[in-house]
């Protein structure tokens, strides 16, 4: 799956570097301006980034973004992240990063940097073209709590090789998909299903179990089991995989 994508492979590279990252950790207090962060591994289409997240403040971003999107480092500014984003693009990307916000705000001992978020989508350059772009993001740093402080991003131009306009969006831990989006998906909406039916599906986005909603709607097992085969009939999908994949909860 990611095991052979190159630029996640380069993507590892930056986020498992102890060197970058000890730079990153002793450079917070002066705000990065001490510290040559470099990147070596880049390839000639990618630039990469950092955010301190609880207040979307832009720390560092590599001299490359200059090449790839027309601005220099000094006029990248925090708005361009989703101000560049296609207006096209922007309401399922907004979405994706809402997603993994919360996720990195989950007080949680198991986020770590195998937690990965991979988008592609399209930025305005500075000339006013837009290019397909692959993101790639990852925790840096967490907090005193166990909160996302820092991620940090590897941007990979796809001109010239990705030649059509749809969005994919992915989330990872430890290689497995944990969260799915895309602009080809079939939308459900509520109307479809019973209240009931809606309250399930909710959990079956979020791939909770069974025996977990259960629990969390005082039902039996075998009443949630059996409201998951009706959904996926009515839906007609094979499973909830499929579900998660292929369709958007409206």
């Amino acid at each position: 799956m990611l095991k052979n994508d190159t630029t996640f492979n380069t993507f590892q590279k930056l986020i498992n570097n102890q060197y970058f990252d000890s730079n990153i950790d002793n450079s917070i207090d002066n705000g990065l301006s001490q510290v040559d962060l470099n990147y070596s591994e880049l390839l000639p289409n990618q630039y990469y980034y950092i955010v301190r997240t609880k207040d979307i403040h832009l720390s560092y971003i590599s001299p490359e973004v200059e090449h790839i999107t027309g601005y220099t480092q000094s006029e990248w500014y925090p708005e361009l992240l989703r101000g560049s984003i296609h207006p096209e693009d922007r309401s399922i990307i907004d979405k994706a990063i809402r997603e993994a916000y919360n996720i990195g705000q989950q007080v949680d001992k198991k986020l770590d940097s195998s937690f990965v978020f991979k988008l592609n989508y399209r930025i305005k350059r500075k000339d006013g073209e837009y290019i397909p772009v692959l993101r790639y993001s990852s925790l840096l740093k967490k907090d005193k709590t166990g909160k996302m402080l820092y991620y940090k991003t590897i941007i990979t131009d796809l001109s010239g090789i990705k030649k059509d306009n749809t969005i994919d969006v992915k989330f990872y831990h430890k290689n497995k998909i944990i969260y799915s989006l895309n602009n080809n998906k079939k939308l459900l909406r509520k109307e479809l299903l019973s209240k009931r039916e809606n309250e399930i599906v909710y959990y079956m986005f979020n791939n909770v179990t069974s025996e977990e909603i259960a629990e969390k709607l005082c039902l039996s097992k075998h009443t949630v089991d059996t409201h998951r085969r009706n959904i996926l009939k009515k839906l007609e999908i094979k499973n909830t995989m499929d579900l998660i994949l292929n369709m958007v909860l409206v």
